[in-house]
């Protein structure tokens, strides 16, 4: 403000506000050319927010982007230079000159409520510091959310239209070019794979061509030389028939009794091998079946604690109906129903009669999860579930229908869910409000909570879809409960109840 005259009266008038916003609804959008649009994110700033017990606060924004180089001693920081910010050219507002204080786009924030610090911020990322703080501001003040809902939920921010577009286009290239690459590696593999099938296949063949024959020489040569044999004890018959005929008969109950002997070893090395090849197939099966029992056996101790806990659930729960409480004995989840005693419509704040139903409950189902030592070793996690009616703005909606009015009541359910189920989850371990019960510090450690909205509601009746909800013709009932379950190592935990 001392180097140029600022327009404050008319960068805060409602005409500027009107015609910005009617630019919005038209749907212009702005080109704002950022430096580094591709690179990495600097990562030279640091924010540091702190509170203590005592309300005193501090948010601080450092950065070192673009360092002096200079250290004054004993202090231990570097003075951050950022002469670059300045334009280079005289005569504008943001020109160099002595005395002048640089852009900058950092903005620690502290906002007051009833005199007090309310919301403590601030952020890294150079020119998206001051659009991330005022957005993160506008989602608790304006929006109700929860610092964290705040934080995590998405921003807005003017780019570069050219380079984002061009930005994606070599990205989509990029990812044509892999695809194209992994088509031609796969198809040249599948191709060397046929020929190694192929060349293996005409080997194979040639083997068995190569000992067929080798069979077939060895049973002629075996032939010719009996035949020789043959001719030669003729002969010898011939010149004296009578010894001939002893001899030969001699020779041939030798023979006789030789083949018999070789055919008898025969038979017994063919049955020693193939009591070898079996006994060697057993022990592979056997090898198998004992890994596959090794396999198998944290599910099945994994389906042994579950039978084990749902035991104790119904052993615990004995006392109560249906109407109380329902356990599902495949899957182990508990249902407890509030009916009446359940949160104020579109409130997560516990009525007297929920604390009361809790008190009971609650160490109920801790003991029945962690009585039993074995199966509570196999508990991994448990989780509390927070519900909803298919009501938004106090009518009935449609749970099927997916306009932005729906999405809206979607969202806004589930956030109430959620709030739901983090009000029963600080209740269940708040010392003054439940005592110490048998469990609670394994239960807290173990316990998480989820929202769930109205996705498991009963569908309204097209009928009432819109009208004012007063739960007579659609029973709210339903809804009027919360979720608890259990996951055990190995399984799944579900995150959408589909039991009841």
């Amino acid at each position: 403000p001392k180097f140029y005259d600022v327009p404050m009266q008319e960068l805060t008038s409602k005409e500027y506000a009107a015609a910005h916003a009617e630019r919005i609804r038209r749907g212009e959008k702005a080109n704002i050319t950022r430096l580094n649009t591709g690179g990495a994110e600097s990562k030279n700033t640091t924010q540091v927010t702190v509170v203590d017990e005592d309300g005193n606060c501090v948010t601080m924004t450092h950065t070192l982007g673009q360092p002096s180089g200079v250290v004054t001693d004993g202090l231990g920081f570097m003075y951050n230079g950022a002469m670059t910010v300045f334009a280079p050219r005289p005569g504008r507002s943001g020109s160099l000159a002595p005395g002048k204080a640089r852009f900058t786009a950092i903005s620690p924030t502290i906002v007051f409520k009833d005199e007090k610090p309310y919301l403590v911020l601030g952020a890294p990322g150079a020119t998206y510091i001051t659009m991330g703080n005022l957005q993160v501001m506008l989602n608790v003040l304006d929006f109700g959310m929860n610092a964290q809902e705040a934080v995590l939920a998405e921003r807005q921010a003017a780019l570069d239209a050219q380079a984002a577009e061009e930005s994606r286009q070599a990205e989509a290239e990029a990812v044509q070019q892999l695809a194209q690459r992994e088509a031609e590696l796969d198809a040249r593999k599948r191709q060397e794979l046929e020929g190694e099938a192929q060349a293996q296949e005409a080997e194979l063949a040639a083997a068995k061509a190569a000992l067929e024959a080798q069979k077939a020489e060895e049973l002629q040569q075996a032939e010719a030389e009996h035949d020789q044999e043959l001719a030669q004890a003729e002969d010898d018959a011939e010149a004296e028939r009578l010894q001939a005929l002893a001899d030969a008969a001699e020779a041939e109950q030798e023979a006789l009794d030789q083949l018999q002997a070789n055919l008898a070893q025969e038979k017994e090395d063919a049955l020693a091998e193939s009591e070898k090849e079996f006994i060697k197939e057993l022990d592979r099966q056997q090898e198998l079946t004992a890994k596959a029992e090794e396999a198998l056996s944290p599910y099945r101790k994994s389906a042994e604690a579950k039978q084990q806990i749902v035991d104790l659930l119904n052993e615990n729960f004995k006392d109560y109906d249906a109407s109380a409480v329902e356990i599902d004995d495949k899957t182990g989840k508990v249902r407890l129903n509030f009916q009446e005693s359940y949160f104020v419509r579109g409130s997560h704040e516990l009525s007297q009669e929920m604390k009361d139903f809790l008190r009971i409950m609650i160490p109920k189902y801790a003991k029945s999860i962690y009585e039993n030592k074995h199966a509570a070793e196999l508990i991994e996690s448990l989780k509390i579930t927070g519900m909803t009616s298919p009501i938004y703005m106090g009518k009935y909606i449609d749970i099927t229908d997916a306009s932005p009015r729906s999405e809206r009541a979607r969202q806004y359910n589930m956030a109430l869910s959620n709030r739901r189920a983090v009000a029963m989850y600080d209740f269940i371990f708040d010392a003054s409000e439940m005592g110490t019960y048998p469990y609670r510090t394994r239960l807290k450690r173990d316990m998480g909570i989820a929202a769930l909205g109205f996705q498991s509601a009963q569908p309204v009746r097209q009928d009432l879809v819109g009208k004012e909800a007063h739960c007579i013709e659609y029973n709210c009932m339903k809804e009027q409960a919360t979720i608890l379950q259990f996951k055990l190592y190995t399984e799944e935990l579900s995150t959408v109840d589909d039991s009841f």
